[in-house]
């Protein structure tokens, strides 16, 4: 006897349908049918750019290859979501569906690795630009010394 993997058959005929995850993965594009999630996915990198440093030009190397890997991340994630929800259904045979059970999870707590590396960059940022005002304080005294040593 062979040991040959029986394939449940579909329910509906023609081509199966499929989540547009790996096209993402594969050739860094949404796929066709799901082009409408480019606005959603523009706004959200347009929200972190401002969260993180208010324009892109002012974003560290680092921010900016996060924010970039994780738009790519919330892409995959929207893909599933749009997924189960086309199909009307999470749960398939008393079980999540196959994408949101193996991937869905992964790629959301990735891309939730990925918001905390950002507000920890944000807040490392924020500490070296924090306003020390002794700091200030001594140093407009040792300016005043200066000058007077100059006039002296």
């Amino acid at each position: 006897m062979s040991q040959e993997k029986t394939r449940r058959p579909s329910l509906r005929p023609g081509r199966k349908p499929t989540h547009g995850a790996f096209s993402i993965i594969a050739t860094g594009r949404l796929p066709e049918k799901r082009k409408y999630l480019e606005v959603a996915l523009t706004e959200a990198r347009e929200g972190l750019i401002k969260d993180c440093a208010g324009q892109e030009e002012n974003l560290t190397t680092a921010q900016g290859l996060i924010i970039d890997r994780a738009i790519g991340k919330l892409a995959v994630i929207r893909c599933l979501e749009e997924y189960a929800r086309e199909r009307r259904a999470i749960m398939e045979g008393g079980e999540l569906l196959p994408c949101l059970k193996h991937q869905y999870l992964q790629w959301s707590e990735s891309f939730r690795r990925d918001l905390q590396s950002l507000d920890a960059l944000g807040q490392q940022k924020a500490e070296e630009e924090r306003w020390d005002p002794i700091a200030e304080i001594q140093k407009l005294d040792e300016e005043k010394e200066k000058e007077a040593k100059g006039n002296n």
